[in-house]
């Protein structure tokens, strides 16, 4: 990365929201453990009033955040998940979003 860019870190994480079942479904589909999971009506963080509107299931990218590209950071995210054509059999109203913000 280089040293005079004005990126602190780059967080990129893949998610699966929207689904009614378990997240160990969603887990069992992917073939990957996820760094968090959450159920509709958990809160955000333990301290706040804010709850999640659906379930949820994420994958934080595995790189180091203070010392990587964006690009870098979502091809090792992708990279984890041995069966690409996997997501397509995630439950049918699910969604899947991958994100990458730089701070």
């Amino acid at each position: 990365m280089n040293e005079d860019a004005q990126t602190y870190k780059t967080v990129t994480r893949l998610m699966v929201h929207d689904f009614e079942c378990e997240a160990t479904s969603i887990t069992e589909i992917l073939g990957v453990q996820p760094t968090k999971t959450w159920k509709t009506g958990d809160r955000v963080l333990p301290q706040a009033i804010n709850v999640y509107h659906q379930n949820g299931w994420m994958k934080e990218s595995p790189v180091d955040p203070g010392h990587t590209t964006p690009e870098e950071s979502i091809a090792a995210l992708l990279a984890l998940f041995p069966d690409p054509s996997a997501f397509a059999r995630l439950p049918r109203r699910s969604q899947v979003e991958v994100s990458s913000t730089l701070f």
